[in-house]
């Protein structure tokens, strides 16, 4: 008999009438982030920016005058969006950010916010702020904090990668698991 995967571990055998914790939070969390995004959206809609232009924005914030790789950005983003070029060629079209490349490494690309791109940021993140407010105004200081560091142990963990094409592309050997961090490292 094979031996039991980390998660049947956690999670233990599925049997008529038996709680699924695993897949009872999995659910929850899947509720949540798309309550949590419909205020998003709801709270963009006048500026015109979708979430994923937002974060993008949000980032290039962060990162100050020097701007950013855009690769980075790829990397802090909250969801796999996988044509950057065309977000970014949107927000240069748009006047909010800026692209040149990196006198050291050229195959590097840089972009940062323009003086537009702040102001219209700022204007943008006083509704996200009051929105996530609103959002989160059920839990205490303290309990947003535990729950934003439970939540980056999830982040951080391997993720198991059960297509077989998909694991043979990553070196696996006859089509077992291969787990990878999220952050692509």
């Amino acid at each position: 008999m094979p031996s039991a995967t980390a998660f049947e571990r956690i999670r233990g055998p599925q049997a008529r009438g038996r709680r699924d914790v695993l897949g009872d939070l999995f659910i929850a969390l899947q509720r949540t982030a798309d309550r949590l995004m419909q205020g998003m959206e709801d709270a963009l809609k006048q500026s015109g920016c979708t979430p994923v232009q937002y974060w993008v924005l949000r980032s290039l914030r962060q990162a100050g005058s020097a701007g950013m790789p855009s690769n980075q950005i790829v990397r802090d983003m909250t969801t796999h969006d996988p044509d950057m070029t065309r977000l970014l060629d949107k927000l240069e079209e748009r006047g909010v950010v800026e692209r040149w490349r990196d006198k050291d490494d050229r195959r590097v690309y840089r972009v940062k916010l323009t003086r537009h791109g702040a102001r219209v940021f700022r204007d943008i993140s006083k509704r996200v702020t009051e929105t996530n407010k609103k959002q989160f105004s059920t839990i205490d200081k303290r309990k947003i904090e535990a729950l934003t560091k439970m939540l980056g142990s999830i982040n951080e963990a391997p993720i198991p990668i059960c297509n077989r094409a998909k694991a043979k592309n990553n070196g696996s050997m006859n089509g077992r698991v291969v787990v990878r961090p999220m952050n692509g490292r």
